[in-house]
């Protein structure tokens, strides 16, 4: 099964495929601060499906026959030190449910909501106190993936932060699978 992590925002979303063993099939981004794409949410909405589907039709994907893992908003720590304004995380996990709702309604699948600190950890383990843990990541996935470091800086961390929510998702399917006596493989 292919495995697709998504690191959704209103404005950029980044993408990052793994093929049934685990290897990179894939990874882009979706600019949604187009002039051409309007600002409310339903407009982003549409522009996001539209990015997709090229990038799916492209590398000759089924979206039904995906897994999808999303980076989930609705996992913010208000006590966290995060400097984000309430309405700017209510835009966003309003944008994030439009997502998963309509990749339900389209493609009958129902995507994995993670929390991104939580894939980081899982996936590059702790790092020490006081480490800019998305720059060290960025630059890990980068050392993995050295293509990304192509591609403008605005875009990077959104596509390594899809890469970790690929990776966890794909991970965590192969331990339950193991545990079921399915097996399968679990390099990176």
């Amino acid at each position: 099964m292919i495995t697709i992590g998504l690191d959704l925002s209103t404005t950029k979303v980044g993408i990052f495929a793994l093929d049934a063993e685990g290897k990179k099939l894939l990874w882009d981004y979706i600019n949604l601060t187009s002039s051409k794409i309007d600002k409310d949410l339903i407009s982003r909405v549409d522009a996001f499906f539209l990015g997709l589907t090229e990038i799916l039709e492209c590398a000759n994907l089924q979206p039904h026959e995906i897994d999808w893992a999303i980076e989930a908003p609705l996992f913010i720590n208000p006590f966290s030190g995060i400097k984000s304004n309430p309405n700017t995380i209510a835009k966003l996990i309003a944008f994030n449910w439009m997502i998963t709702y309509t990749l339900h309604k389209l493609y009958k699948v129902n995507p994995t909501h993670q929390n991104v600190n939580s894939a980081r950890k899982a996936v590059f383990g702790s790092f020490p106190k006081g480490t800019d843990k998305k720059q060290a990541v960025m630059e890990l996935a980068i050392n993995m993936f050295p293509e990304i470091g192509n591609i403008p800086k605005k875009y990077r961390d959104d596509v390594t932060d899809a890469y970790v929510m690929a990776r966890m998702r794909y991970d965590t399917r192969q331990a339950e699978n193991s545990k079921d006596g399915i097996g399968g493989t679990q390099e990176k």
